[in-house]
């Protein structure tokens, strides 16, 4: 996979309507700028009896405060 790419939005995939969670360039024309969504990564998390980590879309505000989490295969990435 090409490491340059960086991830725009997520689109939950099992859902009739889906939540979109898309990246924003600021927080300042938001009604709850605590909300705003400054990046979204894909990180491996591990829970105790787990013997091997899941990968989870994890985004993040512009105050470095987790928002939300999906796990990986349920959700659609869209790329820049």
């Amino acid at each position: 996979m090409n490491d340059t790419l960086k991830i725009k939005s997520i689109v939950e995939a099992f859902s009739m309507q889906p939540q979109i969670l898309q990246i924003s360039e600021s927080k300042d024309n938001f009604w709850k700028p605590e909300e705003a969504i400054k990046g979204i990564r894909l990180e491996y998390l591990s829970y105790s009896n787990d013997e091997y980590p899941e990968p989870y879309y994890v985004g993040y505000n512009f105050d470095g405060k987790k928002l939300f989490q999906y796990l990986a295969k349920s959700v659609n990435v869209h790329y820049l």
